[in-house]
């Protein structure tokens, strides 16, 4: 009965992860790549951030100069998350980037 209750509370998670982990809805810590251990039926994952560097294209867009000049540009831009909680919580939509 003491192991079908201790399996969830130790868990090895992924290297290029960080999760946030929540005590009845509030954040409490956060989880780095490893073995950690939570408390089950207290403690949840919140949010599961990518720490890794992300790509985030930009379409192709049509600019007029003031010269009326017809220009095409595109671009690339990185991204990195470096503070999961942060970006979890005090950024909107972070998880899932718009397009700029």
């Amino acid at each position: 009965m003491f192991l079908c209750f201790c399996s969830p509370a130790s868990r090895r998670w992924d290297r290029a992860y960080n999760y946030t982990v929540e005590r009845f809805g509030r954040y409490t810590k956060t989880l780095s790549p490893g073995l950690n251990f939570i408390i089950p039926f207290f403690d949840r994952i919140g949010a599961k951030m990518n720490m890794m560097e992300q790509v985030l294209d930009v379409p192709t867009q049509e600019i007029i100069t003031r010269d009326n000049a017809i220009v095409a540009v595109d671009g690339i831009a990185f991204y990195q998350v470096l503070n999961a909680p942060q970006a979890a919580y005090q950024i909107r939509g972070c998880r899932t980037p718009s397009s700029i």
